[in-house]
């Protein structure tokens, strides 16, 4: 499940992407963002590009990610993706 919410953080539009799935190890925080790096013994299919991208697009238009764990609040994980956009 994969959920997203336009919204404001301290006064800053932001938008928040969330899914349900393992999360990221804090070994691999740092390497996430790395063309073609892929979590080893995940079971997604692709390249490994998918953040890369976002994260130029997102550089381009003056906008941030954030990725952090969280908690489902069922006992489960997932992660929340969130793109600090520039000011109007």
């Amino acid at each position: 499940v994969v959920d997203g919410w336009l919204h404001e953080v301290d006064g800053h539009p932001v938008v928040d992407v969330v899914d349900n799935g393992p999360g990221i190890a804090p070994q691999w925080s740092g390497r996430v963002f790395d063309r073609f790096f892929r979590v080893p013994g995940s079971a997604a299919g692709g390249s490994g590009l998918g953040l890369a991208i976002a994260q130029a697009a997102a550089q381009r238009f003056g906008a941030r990610i954030e990725l952090r764990n969280h908690s489902t609040g069922d006992g489960g994980s997932g992660l929340l993706a969130r793109v600090h956009l520039p000011a109007p």
